[in-house]
């Protein structure tokens, strides 16, 4: 995430909702500080109230947000910036986490301790205004060209 890219961030997938979230490094209880949105030239927030978000497993407080973020192969830098391996998408919304009031995902791979991020995939139509992932990569044509494939590792 951010412009210019920052550290890659273990993301657990969530098909279930569309919208992402990022633990900003400035959060005192989230599990793994990586994303620090001060430093991102392209980050922006749509509010500076704090918003409250609920979803399976997890309460989080922060702000609805939009910065570049790519998903793709986690492994060596190369492979990381491989544009046959890694998908990037400019201005797309986010929730960066500020704070952690509620956890309670109990599976190893969805465990506080493993997870840098949750990256939403949801069940969005494609449209100017999606919040997911596909749904946006869908409205913009990028679905067209590019195969995502995503291998689960346990």
């Amino acid at each position: 995430m951010g412009s210019p890219l920052q550290y890659e961030q273990v993301c657990a997938l969530d098909n279930n909702n569309e919208l992402s979230y990022a633990f900003a490094k400035q959060c005192a209880s989230c599990p793994h500080k990586i994303y620090d949105y001060t430093k991102s030239n392209e980050f922006h927030a749509d509010t500076i109230d704090t918003v409250i978000e609920q979803d399976d497993g997890y309460l989080v407080s922060g702000h609805h947000a939009t910065d570049n973020m790519c998903i793709g192969m986690f492994g060596t830098s190369e492979q990381y910036s491989d544009p046959h391996t890694t998908v990037c998408q400019d201005a797309q919304p986010f929730f960066l986490v500020m704070e952690t009031l509620d956890w309670n995902w109990s599976a190893k791979a969805t465990n506080i301790k493993y997870i840098d991020s949750v990256c939403g995939l949801g069940m969005e139509k494609a449209d100017k205004r999606a919040q997911g992932w596909i749904a946006r990569a869908a409205y913009d044509g990028q679905m067209k060209n590019n195969t995502y494939s995503i291998q689960l590792v346990p």
